[in-house]
């Protein structure tokens, strides 16, 4: 299979080695093993960025959602004049793809950065599916200030296994803290280019409610991360992704991130996206996506019919 091919080439390049596929233990076996056999077409949904929104209001309500103040497809159709004055401007089929608006000068930047970013397929090269069927959009969004903490949750059979805290983005390589679900240092690293400690910032006042949270999002998925922030003491949706780092662990702790990934490896899903890869739909995107599994589209949301 093409993906699978894909996902080989991609560890050998990283880690010398081919995934082990038929008994995956490590962190990075069992994120490719993923990519293969557990394709969703709610995966699709949750990794686009904007239509995951509806995903998110669904089971934990809106008040989790940061203010939206336009989409489009084209940046340029996008309402800039009624925008607040500070605002982040993002695509929703990637990452980091995202830019905070100032002032025109940042605005002309970023137009010029982000139509070059819509362009591409994000994930192909890495084998991360989902993305290629996200069809992709601009939008505008609320603007949080200060130093902003990214609490990312990493949850797997119905459980938070760890979190990364990251701050101090500016200026130099972010701070990561890997805690566990009582908010205690795990004293083990996860990314190898982020600077690392084990003293966290003060415990988020809203703690309880981000595990409650990221937990309600996780369910039905073998493995997700969540991305929660905290916003005037109250928790805030980031995103979820299911391949952290494309799912490649580079470091000696692989092994034991993969030993706290227990979930059923016997059950394997047939995978859809190589029938219906994005070549293959290069125009219909998440259109064409949704019209193979039986889904019609619905103001850029999905519906399964009856």
């Amino acid at each position: 299979m093409k993906l699978e091919r894909t996902i080989n080439r991609l560890c050998i390049e990283k880690k010398g080695v081919a995934p082990n596929l038929s008994n995956p233990s490590t962190f990075t076996d069992k994120l490719q093993w993923l990519k293969l056999y557990d394709q969703r077409p709610e995966q699709i949904v949750c990794v686009d960025k904007y239509l995951c929104r509806g995903y998110v209001a669904e089971r934990i309500g809106n008040s989790f959602l940061l203010d939206v103040y336009g989409v489009s497809d084209h940046i340029d159709h996008l309402p800039f004049d009624v925008f607040p004055t500070v605002y982040v401007l993002k695509t929703n089929h990637d990452n980091g793809s995202v830019r905070v608006i100032h002032n025109k000068h940042d605005l002309k930047n970023a137009r010029s950065f982000l139509k070059k970013r819509a362009r591409r397929t994000f994930g192909r090269e890495k084998g991360e599916w989902a993305y290629a069927h996200v069809k992709p959009l601009f939008f505008a969004e609320q603007f949080m200030p200060g130093d902003v903490i990214d609490y990312k949750f990493h949850c797997c059979s119905n459980e938070v296994k760890w979190v990364r805290v990251i701050h101090e983005r500016t200026g130099q390589s972010p701070l990561e803290i890997v805690v566990d679900r009582d908010y205690q240092p795990m004293g083990i690293p996860f990314d190898p280019l982020m600077r690392t400690s084990n003293t966290p910032p003060p415990r988020p006042a809203s703690w309880e409610t981000m595990i409650e949270a990221a937990l309600t999002l996780a369910d039905g998925f073998k493995f997700v991360r969540v991305d929660l922030y905290e916003l005037d003491g109250k928790p805030k949706f980031g995103e979820m992704t299911f391949w952290p780092l494309a799912g490649v662990l580079t470091t000696e702790h692989d092994v034991f991130f993969g030993s706290l990934l227990d979930f059923d490896t016997d059950i394997k899903k047939t995978p859809m996206h190589d029938d219906l890869s994005f070549s293959s739909y290069p125009k219909k995107g998440l259109k064409g996506m949704a019209a193979k599994l039986g889904y019609r589209m619905l103001d850029y949301g999905i519906k399964k019919d009856a």
